[in-house]
């Protein structure tokens, strides 16, 4: 996991000058789930270790880390700001009762943290859409030749054995 976290936070620090992340508070999130796998999972994530390497790598390559309250960045419609009080953990589609926009839930929270961050107004002033790339495709990007599946050892191609 240490690995991992490095390599992904390495690669935002060379990708972005500025860095949006919700300001997570891990510890009341595990005290108040009332879920054992939940908290479980929370801690495994090690979310304040990812916090750390980020901040320190930002800040020796003059990047920003800019943390933002996370209330309701999921529950909050990026295009038209209505506060969707009933969304649950369980629901990961985000749909707007009031202006019928549906997205990925993450996806919507991750724009309204960029908006918060950023300063940027709701809707792009040049009114196209926000680029969406995936984020395991971005960083499966700089590693050429692997992906998700590929072995520890690195690479797709297949072992040669000698004969």
């Amino acid at each position: 996991m240490n690995d991992y976290i490095h390599k992904v936070t390495s690669w935002l620090v060379e990708q972005y000058s500025e860095i949006y992340v919700e300001d997570l508070d891990v510890k009341e999130m595990v005290e108040n789930s009332s879920s054992k796998t939940l908290r479980k999972h929370i801690l495994h994530s090690d979310f304040s270790r990812f916090m750390s390497y980020l901040s320190y790598k930002a800040s020796r390559a003059g990047r920003r880390v800019v943390k933002v309250n996370p209330k309701n960045t999921s529950k909050t419609c990026t295009e038209c700001g209505y506060v969707k009080k009933d969304l649950t953990l369980s629901d990961r589609v985000f749909s707007c009762p009031k202006c019928g926009w549906v997205t990925d839930r993450d996806y919507n929270a991750s724009l309204n943290t960029l908006r918060a961050g950023s300063g940027l107004p709701r809707e792009p002033v040049d009114r196209k859409p926000l680029l969406y790339i995936p984020f395991s495709e971005g960083v499966y990007s700089k590693f050429p030749g692997r992906s998700r599946k590929s072995s520890p050892r690195g690479g797709d191609a297949p072992s040669v054995m000698a004969g």
